[in-house]
């Protein structure tokens, strides 16, 4: 999420500087649109922007789009946009917004993400709702001077922007007013969002998805990093997609369970729901991996959508970077227990340091992870350059990707494979879906 937000800096003529936060809610053509508070930058029409890219970035020129909204502290909205360069492009995000029908209740947590000044870098703070009022949000977060403008997100949705800090709580728009803001600018700019895909079961998982954007990465191992089968390192090309921020829960497996009727996977006896609702769902075979993803309108990612989604585009060896696995960023390389959901993996999200750069979560260690792909040891010299999706012919083995709570490899590049009949106690999944 971090990669949607921008820094926002404004000199208005006989004003002081000021500075705020945006985030970006579109990106097309080149351009860059980014959504924040009017008074951040009221009375400046070309105020500056930097963009969270993991480096220090030149600030750049953004225009003001006519149509600003008020100038007052709780409901005044700005349009900006900018054009930065394409590998910028290839480093940002648009964040998606929470769905329409979506309601915010009393007590959920939230994070806000944004600048609290120019003492401080991009900083995560946590807190709860307060409550809906009209148009309004109201959150109990420790907000400081500087984060007017910050999305206000639940799970990997924007559910508001930040406006103001009051006395006893802070105070924002909720995200259906932003919405119709951006709407009326008539230019295709629309909040993304996971549009609801078909009746029942597809509507059952509240899993949420992050948008990988479209572009080019490197996929594979280079020397002695890698296996045989992890070789050559060669360029792909893949268009956007969306993917689920966490691994598929054991709560919500058993939903889809009631729902279709469907035989429980293996070792689902040892499931409890109370204990392990919030830990990944084990013993899949790739057919029960794909049957569920496909019951929600979603699908199994390729192994190509898969490694550019756990390891970026700068070509780290692991989600978090090139440094070696800690036991504060994974859960890997445990012993063989009787009971892996008691004793072995733990709740998806459990190891925040051990994010993907696009804010997935366990995409090294906890379960092995079905993609869709047929594995073949040698596809590498070969694969196409463009959106590939492994062998055109069946080989009678699927590929597995992250590692698992017993394994000490979980390298982003690593590839393991099974047939797609087999289930164990470390195979899980995660969906994933294409960007219309």
């Amino acid at each position: 999420m971090k990669k949607g937000v921008v820094r926002i800096v404004s000199k208005p003529l006989g004003q002081a500087r000021k500075v705020g936060t945006g985030f970006i809610v579109q990106i097309k053509d080149g351009n860059v649109f980014i959504l924040t508070a009017s008074h951040v930058i009221s009375g400046e029409q070309h105020p500056s922007v930097e963009f969270y890219t993991g480096e220090k970035a030149d600030p750049m020129s953004a225009n003001v789009l006519d149509g600003v909204e008020g100038g007052d502290l709780r409901r005044g909205l700005a349009l900006l946009s900018v054009q930065p360069k394409a590998e910028i492009l290839d480093k940002i995000v648009a964040l998606p917004f929470v769905p329409r029908e979506s309601r915010n209740q009393s007590g959920e947590e939230i994070v806000v993400v944004g600048y609290p000044g120019d003492a401080f870098g991009l900083a995560v703070i946590r807190g709860n709702v307060v409550a809906e009022r009209g148009r309004d949000l109201q959150i109990d977060a420790n907000i400081s001077e500087g984060a007017s403008g910050s999305p206000v997100l639940r799970g990997a949705y924007v559910i508001g922007l930040l406006q103001e800090r009051g006395a006893t709580y802070s105070e924002g728009n909720r995200a259906g007013s932003l919405r119709d803001f951006v709407d009326g600018y008539n230019l295709g700019v629309l909040p993304l969002e996971l549009q609801a895909t078909s009746a029942g079961i597809a509507q059952l998982s509240g899993a949420a998805m992050v948008l990988i954007p479209s572009g080019a990465f490197a996929m594979g191992a280079t020397g002695r990093d890698g296996n045989d089968d992890e070789r050559p390192v060669h360029q792909v090309v893949l268009n956007a997609f969306y993917i689920d921020r966490a691994e598929v829960t054991v709560a919500e497996y058993a939903k889809y369970l009631r729902q279709s009727g469907k035989i429980p996977p293996y070792l689902w006896e040892k499931v409890s729901l109370d204990r392990d609702g919030k830990k990944p769902v084990l013993g899949l075979s790739w057919n029960e991996a794909q049957g569920y993803c496909v019951s929600l309108g979603k699908r199994l990612p390729t192994e190509a959508e898969w490694e550019k989604a756990a390891r970026g585009t700068d070509g780290r060896t692991f989600p978090w970077g090139n440094s070696l696995p800690m036991s504060s960023q994974a859960n890997f390389s445990r012993l063989p227990v009787a009971n892996p959901y008691s004793d072995g993996v733990q709740p998806v999200g459990s190891y925040q340091q051990g994010n993907s750069p696009y804010g997935l979560s366990d995409m090294a260690g906890n379960a092995w992870e079905w993609v869709s792909d047929w594995y073949e040891k040698d596809y590498y010299s070969k694969s196409l350059k463009e959106n590939p999706k492994g062998p055109a012919r069946e080989t009678g083995m699927k590929v597995l990707r992250g590692g698992s709570w017993v394994f000490g490899d979980i390298r982003s590049t690593a590839r393991d494979s099974a047939p797609p009949t087999k289930a164990a106690e470390t195979f899980g999944v995660r969906c994933a879906k294409d960007a219309k």
